[in-house]
């Protein structure tokens, strides 16, 4: 802790015995803390401190002495209703255990642990984000407005949502977390600019970290990644559903991902806005479905509260690299998320969704635009296995199109295009794709071609090899491509 002067939650009444409810005796501290121009609200060793919401003021240091837990309360009458909602609506995930809003200059320090207490008997898992009658599920962390925000060494686990959600906030650090959430997200950053993590780990049952836009006028800008490990049910890495305002200036590298079975980093742009400038480097990746997975649609305005919501239009994802990845790609199932045992129908359904395949899967938008995705030096090892059916490439549907009441809500889960054409790399409606010193390799005997392009231009290949030899042309499927595919 630096010299600011200290409060100890003890010395204003808390119990710290994880029985009693100890959110007033917090508040207390936090409250007596700011009016005297701020400090270190104190958590000491060995003691555990129940609360339900708190709320958080300028200049105030949150430090969890290690050995020492602040545990959230397992009723739902503890939490607050006045600290924001999801953007998600009609997901039930407005309240949350430790809030602040306008605030600035707030750290979370020390090396012990916020414990959201998740447990299955709280509330069912929330299947249908169209039936806006189930109980909420709070967050363990929402700040909203906030300037100036770090957070430190801590492990944060069990939050029965989000683990971190940052809203409208500018000049956020979150460094050496520990985050323990396989309920849910780990990081969601939602139109926040000047944002770094690093040297975190995430464990999360849902996405690890994830980028959101709310607002047209509200961006999420200047974000830099590194040093992370990341094990996650869903995608390591994602930007958008939610995507009505532009993601621009984002650097990832230096991480690991492991036993990722929704996708390795999934970019999506389904509400109009612009995705542009962004690189992802030095990243291993292993045990993961859908190592990159980019789309752009026109999908429905995301988190409207109308009953019958209007089509957004098509947006842009520009100027994105990749560069020096090893991937071990993964089709199906993965463990240790999907413990149970699937019949060979379940197990298509699993291969037939471009978030649960093994192919890089870049599916545009007529109207939209992708252009300048550069894939370099990237060691691809793949299942295998699989076999051609170039008919499939006829009439694709594009998002539009789909029946969100028959193929579902959400937008990176549909089954309606089947199994890729390809092996290693599909795509479909880009601009200036430029694949080189790509090493392909298959577990076992492979019948598709490696790369299958449909309504492109300009796709510029060189220098790639698929199982110890030179990729041709046979090697590719290509269609409606009104450009031809160049070699360099």
């Amino acid at each position: 802790m630096s010299e600011s002067i200290v409060y100890n939650v003890m010395d204003f009444g808390a119990a710290g015995n994880g029985k009693v409810l100890d959110t007033q005796a917090v508040q207390n501290t936090i409250n007596t803390c700011s009016d005297n121009g701020g400090g270190v609200v104190f958590f000491p060793a060995g003691s555990r401190f129940l609360i339900g919401t708190i709320y958080l003021k300028s200049h105030i240091s949150i430090h969890v002495a290690e050995n020492a837990a602040i545990i959230g309360s397992r009723e739902l009458k503890d939490y607050g209703n006045d600290t924001g909602l999801c953007p998600y609506y009609p997901e039930p995930l407005d309240p949350c255990l430790i809030y602040a809003e306008g605030q600035k200059g707030i750290t979370f320090t020390g090396r012990g642990t916020i414990d959201g207490q998740f447990e299955d008997d709280f509330q069912n898992k929330h299947d249908n984000p169209l039936n806006n009658e189930s109980t909420q599920r709070p967050m363990l962390i929402r700040l909203n407005s906030c300037s100036n925000i770090s957070m430190e060494n801590l492990t944060l686990r069990g939050a029965y949502s989000w683990c971190v959600h940052i809203k409208y906030c500018t000049d956020v650090k979150l460094r050496g977390l520990t985050v323990l959430n396989d309920r849910q997200d780990g990081f969601n950053i939602e139109s926040s600019r000047t944002i770094t993590i690093s040297d975190c780990t995430l464990f999360c049952g849902d996405d690890g970290i994830a980028l959101t836009t709310s607002h047209r006028d509200k961006p999420l800008t200047d974000l830099s990644i590194t040093n992370c490990v990341i094990s996650s049910r869903w995608a390591a890495f994602r930007i958008g559903p939610l995507s009505k305002g532009n993601f621009e200036r984002i650097v990832m590298s230096n991480c690991v991902f492991k036993n990722c079975g929704g996708g390795g980093i999934k970019i999506g742009m389904f509400e109009g806005a612009v995705v542009k400038n962004c690189i992802f480097s030095s990243i291993v990746m292993e045990n993961v479905t859908a190592p990159i997975l980019i789309m752009n649609a026109q999908w429905t305005d995301i988190g409207s509260q109308d009953s019958d919501p209007q089509m957004m239009p098509p947006g842009e994802i520009t100027n994105i690299q990749f560069s020096n990845l090893i991937i071990e790609s993964h089709a199906g199932p993965t463990l240790p998320w999907d413990r149970k045992s699937y019949n060979q129908d379940e197990i298509r359904d699993f291969l037939i969704r471009p978030d649960r395949n093994s192919t890089i899967f870049l599916q545009g938008h007529k109207d939209g635009v992708i252009d300048h995705i550069s894939l370099q030096n990237i060691r691809l090892t793949l299942p295998g296995g699989g076999e051609t059916d170039p008919s499939s490439m006829e009439n694709m549907t594009d998002m539009h199109e789909i029946n969100i009441s028959e193929y579902g809500y959400w937008t990176d889960d549909k089954t309606i295009w089947g199994i890729p054409v390809s092996s290693a790399v599909f795509g479909r409606h880009l601009n200036n794709l430029r694949i080189r010193d790509m090493e392909i390799s298959h577990q076992s005997p492979e019948g598709r071609p490696v790369f299958a392009f449909a309504d492109c231009r300009t796709v510029l290949l060189s220098d790639n090899r698929a199982d110890d030899r030179e990729i041709s042309k046979g090697d590719i499927l290509q269609q409606n491509c009104a450009i031809s595919l160049k070699w360099n």
